[in-house]
């Protein structure tokens, strides 16, 4: 999985660019960015394997379920995710080839 992430940020990075942004700010974003695909990567693997409920001992002693705080998390990361790529106006329909940089 670590040689799909440094390729991941080597797409962004070569987006910015040829897209002309590759300031301190962008390549910042572009860092969060493959931060939280580590920490969706790690929400991936608790719930893997805990599941979407689990168990918990309350301050009685008893044992209760509640809903995987990984899940929540993970949710959140990813808009935080979607929210980079607008930033960076990275989407399907406007990925920059060397090709489209020398036409202009």
């Amino acid at each position: 999985m670590e040689k799909t992430l440094k390729q991941i940020e080597k797409d962004l990075t070569e987006q910015l660019k040829l897209k002309g942004i590759d300031t301190s700010y962008y390549l910042n974003q572009v860092d969060t960015y493959i931060k939280n695909l580590e920490i969706i990567r790690s929400c991936q693997n608790d719930i893997s394997e805990n599941g979407v409920m689990v168990d918990y001992v309350m301050s009685n002693g008893k044992t209760g379920r509640k809903k995987n705080e990984c899940v929540r998390m993970m949710l959140d990361v990813k808009k935080q995710n979607n929210d980079i790529l607008r930033l960076l106006d990275i989407n399907p329909d406007s990925i920059v080839s060397e090709d489209d940089v020398d036409e202009l």
